[in-house]
């Protein structure tokens, strides 16, 4: 962990699967059961949530009702789609290769991320935003433009497109894992003791292939960028249907891409995330922002392109300036975290928090107690949280469906809580008991 002015938050975070006293003790038959179970679950969950929306129509009891009379006839709707077909495979591929191209060529600041436990930074460029800007054009002059393919084709196969971006997650991440084992790339790398928990977490924390970041291009090039291009498609399909855009789905879009916009913006800043700094490449991240994100972050427009409910111009208005404030805040918090960090805001009060650093020696972090943070530990999670309410409050309260990626999003928020507050209990021990007497509050001031 670095020795310079950090916020908690970031000294807080850990993988405690990958840490070395797990690698000694090793893993549980039990753990390993269930981290299997989780793969094959949500390798399923992607395919079911497709298929409910397309055949269901979003209705997640009639798609149970559907099970218990014809058994788990969902598996052969799956095998139908599981290897993509020609169309997926086409446009999967051409997207990557621009990706790439733009990764690799575009000219950008460089930047290094913060050192790991060996002291080693990786480095970025910092274009992120007109990388997005690019991709979007790009998108939109072959879509629109030179007609090269309708918009519609994406949404039409889109249950194939999951099965192309599952083969292609599943692939990297056996890659990466023999990757991590032969010839690693520089930085920290390590393994847990198994090899189930070694493919799901990842055995190298920045590994790179022909020099490209595999964690920025998975995480922001594809999984980032694709959320962007499916919301355009959902609005698309939706007005195809309709022949004119509710106020619902453009509120819900809208949001989403303010929020995509702010993300590459801020994309350095992401460097200094728990995703980045101590998530390791493999199954949980790569597979992840491959294939979970494009289901389970797009649901609530998917769900609005065939969904009725729409919103007045009244609320449709008032739930998108909550919506623009939550993520203008949740942009502000974590500036004023990230300022803080680079020694800009020598104003704000803080407290010493000591810890022995993995070599034996006495170490020093700055634990911020003023302005955002000082309301609470966790506060940037309360604005994640009400962005995402307020792009998924359009699509009504008749269906569960829409509201998946906001119950999966507080279960993530919650649990990064609980590992951030653990670590912190452990490294900082009556520093952080001093800390959390000052600012007891997880995410909100007097609640919790």
């Amino acid at each position: 962990m670095q020795n310079e002015t950090s916020s908690p938050i970031e000294n807080g975070q850990v993988d405690e699967l990958v840490t070395e006293e797990k690698e000694k003790e090793g893993v549980s038959f039990y753990k390993k059961l269930g981290i299997l179970a989780l793969v094959q679950g949500v390798l399923l969950l992607v395919f079911v949530l497709w298929f409910i929306h397309r055949d269901y129509n979003n209705s997640i009891i009639s798609f149970l009702r559907d099970i218990i009379r014809n058994g788990i006839s969902i598996l052969g709707k799956v095998a139908q789609v599981y290897f993509g077909n020609k169309i997926s495979w086409i446009l999967t591929i051409c997207f990557i290769i621009v990706q790439l191209i733009i990764l690799k060529f575009l000219p950008g600041i460089k930047v290094y991320g913060p050192p790991d436990k060996n002291n080693y930074r990786p480095e970025y460029k910092k274009n992120g935003l007109a990388a997005f800007i690019l991709t979007i054009a790009v998108y939109l002059g072959s879509a629109y433009g030179l007609n090269l393919f309708s918009p519609s084709i994406i949404y039409n196969n889109f249950g194939y497109f999951l099965g192309t971006f599952n083969i292609i997650a599943v692939t990297l991440c056996s890659f990466l894992y023999l990757k991590g084992k032969t010839f690693p790339s520089k930085g920290e790398h390590g393994t847990t003791g198994s090899a189930i928990l070694d493919y799901y977490w990842g055995m190298e924390l920045y590994p790179r292939i022909f020099d490209i970041d595999i964690k920025q291009f998975t995480n922001c090039r594809f999984g980032m960028t694709l959320w962007a291009i499916l919301i355009l498609v959902h609005l698309h399909k939706h007005y195809e249907l309709n022949g004119v855009l509710s106020n619902s789905i453009i509120v819900s879009g809208l949001l989403q891409l303010v929020y995509i916009i702010k993300f590459f913006t801020w994309e350095t800043g992401y460097f200094n995330t728990i995703d980045i700094m101590h998530d390791r490449a493999g199954f949980y991240i790569c597979w992840g922002c491959l294939v979970f994100l494009p289901i389970i972050y797009t649901l609530p427009t998917l769900y609005l392109v065939k969904a009725e409910y729409n919103l007045s111009y009244n609320k449709a208005i008032l739930v998108f300036t909550i919506g623009l404030y939550a993520i203008y805040m949740n942009y502000s918090i974590d500036l004023q975290r990230q300022e803080f960090r680079n020694n800009k805001l020598k104003s704000m009060p803080y407290i010493n928090a000591n810890y022995i650093d993995e070599e034996g020696n006495y170490k020093q972090n700055k634990l911020l107690l003023g302005g955002y943070w000082g309301m609470a530990r966790h506060i940037n999670y309360t604005f994640e949280l009400l962005a995402a309410l307020m792009w998924t409050v359009p699509a009504g309260y008749s269906h569960l469906y829409p509201y998946i990626y906001v119950i999966y999003l507080t279960i993530l928020l919650l649990h990064r809580i609980k590992r951030v507050e653990d670590r912190c209990e452990q490294k900082y021990k009556k520093d952080w008991d001093e800390y959390k007497a000052i600012v007891p509050y997880n995410m909100i001031t007097r609640v919790y």
